[in-house]
């Protein structure tokens, strides 16, 4: 059974950049909470961050969400 499942949601990527873009963390199934980063690399040390702190020892799931361009 999985504890907290992590969404990144990738609303942008920079094709010039491995990292760059617009990504939005959110935990699965609590729509008041999210937080938006401009690289992926800072979306995994929170979620690095959290992990520590909240769910040691727990499973956790990361599910990055790849949003089609409009």
């Amino acid at each position: 059974m999985i504890d907290c499942e992590y969404v990144i949601d990738v609303l942008y990527t920079d094709l010039d950049s491995r990292y760059g873009g617009v990504y939005r963390l959110r935990i699965a199934g609590d729509p008041d909470w999210s937080m938006v980063f401009d690289s992926l690399k800072d979306c995994y040390k929170k979620i690095a961050f959290f992990s520590s702190k909240y769910h040691i020892g727990r499973p956790i799931k990361i599910t990055e969400n790849y949003m089609e361009a409009a």
